[in-house]
This record gives structure tokens, sequence and C-alpha cells, in this order.
């Protein structure tokens, strides 16, 4: 389902590798106004490491999907350089990317 959200960093980020190529990700913990907490995925071959802070505001488009722990995970938070996806993107201080 794609969405669109507004939220603050609730956590430090953190680098993993996933995805079918094994491509370096950025994870940040986010927790909605509405109090929900969602992990929101950046892959790093679209977009350079962010750098947020708790306390940071964000706004994401992106898919929201069950991770494998069960959690709400938003991916899809970049273009789709295929064009067969939804764009997404993250605005952090003014800037948007995608």
């Amino acid at each position: 389902m794609e969405i669109d959200l507004h939220g603050t960093v609730a956590g430090a980020p953190h680098r993993f590798s996933g995805g079918a190529r094994g491509a370096d990700h950025e994870s940040i913990p986010l927790r909605t106004g509405a109090g929900a907490r969602v992990e929101v995925v950046a892959n790093l071959d679209f977009m350079p490491w962010l750098g947020v802070r708790p306390g940071d505001d964000l706004i994401v488009r992106g898919e929201l999907v069950r991770g494998y722990d069960g959690n709400r995970v938003v991916h899809w938070t970049h273009h789709d350089p295929g064009g067969r996806h939804v764009d997404g993107f993250i605005e952090w201080n003014g800037r948007r990317y995608a």
C-alpha cells in the first residue's frame, strides 16, 4: 500500500545490506503524528546517507509493508529507474531525496 506520512525520527539510523542485490540501505525509526512507529528504509544506491538525528522531522512517500519481524516498514522511498513502481521520496530539512 502506497502511503504519505509525516513523522519524527525516533532513534539513531543504522545501515544494513539487503534487497535482491544486497544493496546498502539506511533504516530510520520514525514515529508518526498519530503515535505509530515505522521503519523507513532508504536504498543508498538512489540517495545519500541522510544522517538524520532523533527529533528531526521527515516527510516520506513509499510502500508500507510488514517486515520479517512483523513491524511496519516503509520502503520504495526512491524513484524506480525501471518505471514499474510508484516513485517515493524522503524530505528532510527542506530537501527532497528520491
